[in-house]
């Protein structure tokens, strides 16, 4: 029997880890594929080094559109390996199954300096 697209009985949250491999000096964005409808919980960065100079911004896009309602800070004060900033969207945001999201850091120092994203998704 096939599975309904809607997942109606599947009522649980879903973290998903993104790593990219560099959130300072020259970001690279990172991208992950959403597995089922759901509602953006919350989000956080946790960097695999020390910026020194300046907070990571961090704007995030769903399906090539950026939306302002999730965009985050990885302050400089809080910036060490070990550590985690994380934020919850402005206003309640909703993605569907097959949505790309994308994370763009920037304005952070230091060179090769990775960073994990992550993303509680809430089904419904």
């Amino acid at each position: 029997m096939a599975i309904p697209a809607n997942h109606p009985m599947l009522k649980e949250a879903f973290g998903q880890q993104i790593y990219c491999p560099s959130i300072g000096g020259t970001p690279v964005s990172a991208y992950f594929r959403v597995p089922f409808n759901a509602r953006i919980g919350t989000i956080s960065l946790t960097p695999q080094g020390t910026i020194t100079t300046a907070d990571c911004a961090v704007a995030i896009a769903i399906n090539g559109t950026t939306n302002t309602n999730l965009a985050g800070t990885l302050p400089v004060s809080g910036a060490a390996p070990g550590t985690a900033a994380s934020w919850a969207p402005a206003i309640l945001t909703y993605v569907a199954e097959g949505d790309i999201i994308k994370f763009t850091p920037s304005g952070a120092s230091g060179a090769s300096i990775g960073g994990i994203f992550a993303m509680n998704l809430i089904a419904g």
